[in-house]
């Protein structure tokens, strides 16, 4: 994971705005940041963290492609403009890779905040949303319940309190299954 011992206004406004887009258990791989990121957010990036465009030009395909470009002793604008967006592929690739963990980071924070929140009574009808489903309420596995009970824990040691086990009944289930709360909208 990333230090974050020095930041900046922007690059903390740039981590908040794109766990925006990915409530509960975050983005799972760095190419869903692609779409979300910005010329204006690469260059926050590299503000933040200067050595990341030094790591994307030091790629094998890039170092490849410029290579090439340089021994055939041509001026090509279609070979300099291949070799320009060979740059900004990688350097769009590394800023990806860069920012991934504190934006999971930022999303897993979110998901914790809202779970602590978030009440539950009993009857109340809910949906299942299984971790691995990344926050898609669509995905095949999700299911449909009512909350049965609801257990809550208090520790004696003086430690910060455990989240509340939420039992849900699915189906025609007579005994529910214990849910965390933040797998439940």
């Amino acid at each position: 994971m990333n230090a974050r011992a020095l930041t900046s206004p922007a690059y903390d406004g740039l981590l908040e705005r794109l766990a925006e887009h990915q409530p509960n258990n975050g983005f799972q791989s760095a190419d869903q940041l692609t779409p979300l990121l910005t010329p204006t957010d690469m260059a926050i990036v590299l503000d933040h963290e200067p050595t990341v465009l030094a790591d994307a030009c030091c790629g094998e395909a890039l170092v490849t492609h410029v290579a090439g470009y340089l021994r055939s002793n041509e001026c090509d604008l279609n070979r300099a403009a291949f070799i320009g967006a060979c740059l900004q592929g990688a350097l769009a690739a590394k800023v990806r890779d860069y920012l991934l963990p504190e934006v999971q980071e930022e999303c897993h924070r979110r998901a914790d905040i809202q779970a602590e929140e978030r009440t539950f009574e009993v009857g109340q009808h809910v949906r299942y949303v299984p971790y691995h489903a990344h926050g898609d309420t669509s995905h095949p596995d999700c299911e449909n319940g009512v909350v049965s009970s609801i257990r809550t824990c208090s520790p004696v040691d003086g430690s910060p309190k455990d989240p509340p086990i939420i039992f849900v009944r699915f189906g025609s289930g007579e005994t529910g299954q214990g849910c965390n709360p933040d797998q439940l909208r």
